[in-house]
């Protein structure tokens, strides 16, 4: 995963394979594709607490280490 866009709101753009971005589907997280700038786009409330961001990173780990 690489981030596309230097972020400054509650928005993030990431580079992800196709395979990866799929696999957290099936994980249940919701982010939505932006072919227009090769990424895909995350969306947080402001309310979104580190704890919430950390099970999305060790979901992208675990699933990186399997593939």
């Amino acid at each position: 995963m690489v981030i596309a866009f230097e972020v400054e709101t509650n928005a993030v753009f990431a580079k992800l394979p196709a395979p990866l971005a799929a696999a957290l589907h099936d994980r249940g997280w919701q982010f939505y594709e932006f072919p227009v700038v090769q990424a895909w786009r995350f969306m947080c409330t402001w309310c979104t607490k580190p704890e919430g961001v950390r099970r999305l990173i060790d979901d992208v780990q675990e699933i990186a280490k399997e593939n």
